[in-house]
């Protein structure tokens, strides 16, 4: 997936107008309809003497993250062509480049804090509400932790629920669990340890049966 935006084209080329290719303003109405439309879109920037391959490559956005190709070095590259290459390559080069970007803007507290407007605001620019991004983030997550089972912690995960986890651990006897309500790798061996005690799976998330054998319902 890629998107030639305009906007940017324009502001990168030095504020000279191309119609359709190199605008202003945002304007929704200047995308194709279609994969191939976004393709000619790119295809004529890059042919275009005031915009070129260079500026038409960094103004498009990338794969399913969406990242622009001018953001190519905070997702670790040293120039935007071969950034693109990558972002072709596959969907898991994609989220490679997702992950970098996302540490490279400091935005890997807020997303693990479920935090996100601030996420948004970070992510999608100081616009994010006018098209609901915070709260496109939220019900996302919201269905992905329904599909993995309501309940279940693991890695990753934060908050109040975490830190009860951290406490029932101490109880256990790991006292050097610290109780930060944040699940890490050092929460998840202790779990593990209870699990291989209690010969549950090992798998360092704590469901139903794990709860129980840590007195947490």
């Amino acid at each position: 997936m890629r998107l030639l935006e305009a906007h940017i084209a324009y502001r990168l080329n030095g504020g000279v107008t191309v119609p359709g290719l190199a605008e202003r303003s945002w304007d929704r109405g200047l995308y194709s309809s279609t994969a191939a439309g976004e393709y000619d879109r790119l295809n004529r920037a890059c042919q275009h003497r005031a915009i070129g391959p260079a500026v038409a490559l960094m103004a498009a956005s990338w794969g399913m993250p969406q990242i622009l190709g001018s953001n190519h070095a905070l997702c670790g590259f040293g120039d935007v062509q071969s950034f693109v290459r990558t972002m072709a390559d596959s969907a898991v080069a994609q989220l490679a480049a997702f992950n970098s970007f996302v540490v490279a803007r400091g935005l890997v507290p807020a997303l693990r804090g479920k935090r996100w407007s601030e996420f948004a605001r970070g992510y999608n620019g100081t616009a994010f509400a006018a098209n609901a991004y915070d709260e496109k983030l939220a019900a996302a997550y919201q269905r992905v932790r329904g599909a993995a089972g309501d309940g279940v912690l693991g890695i990753g995960d934060v908050g109040p629920d975490v830190a009860a986890l951290q406490r029932a651990l101490q109880r256990c006897g790991f006292p050097s669990i610290v109780e930060d309500g944040d699940f890490g790798r050092r929460t998840a061996n202790a779990v593990e340890q209870v699990q291989a005690v209690h010969r549950l799976p090992l798998t360092g998330r704590v469901d139903t049966r794990t709860a129980i054998a840590l007195g947490l319902v």
